[in-house]
């Protein structure tokens, strides 16, 4: 039986009992006005009594039960209602601890570019304080040399043509040299689809670039000295086949590489 249900019968528990007490109380106002009953006769008096304390002991006894039901149904539901709110403040707490203690840079970012949050991480790396990210863009300090193809990016996601990107780009650090980062984007939206705002990742990859620029130029080198060098160089491979062949080696024994 469902509490709906057992309240309306309780209701009518209260309803009839009214009625009762109401008749007899009608009754017993009546008889006493024309002086029918003689209360020297105590077994009328205690019948009287009983006739209208049974009634409202059973009355009091339902409203009772009824206020401790409803009192339980109210405590569980309050109890419920500071769990789901402790749960809610508990996760929003691990996605702020998650957010501003990433070892990588974290931010949120208007649909405008105007930076909305960001950790320290990404404060570390680009040399500029929470508040003075706070009052710019991330146009401001993106390399122009990157910004069209990061926007033309962002207008893909705004169309809906793309969920997320990401790219490697350049910032410039406040003390004006540059920061090499690998970014990843993604898009919230509210319920109805409007865009909202921008959750970016940002990895600072500086170092392995100077890696790759410093391999790059290595390379460069070596070949430039192997193509310019008057002796013959040449490498093999463990069956004996040629894998490398300067321009004097193609040259003495007139091969073509």
């Amino acid at each position: 039986m469902s509490s709906t249900d057992s309240r309306q019968i309780k209701l009518w528990h209260f309803v009839w009992i009214a009625i009762v007490l109401s008749v007899l109380s009608s009754l017993l106002v009546s008889e006493l006005i024309h002086g029918h009953i003689l209360w020297e006769f105590p077994f009328s008096a205690a019948l009287i009594a009983c006739l209208v304390a049974v009634p409202l002991m059973y009355l009091v006894q339902q409203l009772f039960q009824s206020g401790r039901a409803l009192a339980e149904i109210h405590g569980r539901e309050v109890s419920e209602r500071l769990n789901t709110q402790t749960a809610l403040r508990e996760s929003q707490a691990r996605s702020s601890c998650s957010f501003h203690d990433a070892a990588i840079g974290m931010a949120l970012v208007g649909v405008d570019g105007q930076w909305l949050q960001v950790n320290s991480a990404l404060c570390e790396l680009v040399g500029y304080t929470e508040q003075e990210l706070l009052a710019t863009t991330f146009q401001a300090i993106t390399h122009p040399d990157d910004l069209e193809a990061d926007l033309s990016f962002v207008r893909q996601m705004l169309k809906g043509e793309i969920r997320t990107y990401q790219m490697e780009k350049r910032y410039f650090h406040k003390r004006g040299h540059v920061v090499w980062i690998l970014l990843s984007v993604s898009l919230v939206r509210d319920a109805s689809g409007q865009p909202l705002y921008f959750i970016g990742q940002i990895q600072d990859i500086t170092e392995r670039k100077r890696i790759q620029d410093e391999l790059a130029t290595s390379q460069l080198l070596f070949q430039a000295i192997l193509s310019n060098s008057p002796n013959m160089i040449f490498l093999k491979d463990t069956e004996g086949r040629y894998v490398l062949l300067n321009r004097q080696f193609e040259k003495m024994l007139h091969l073509n590489a």
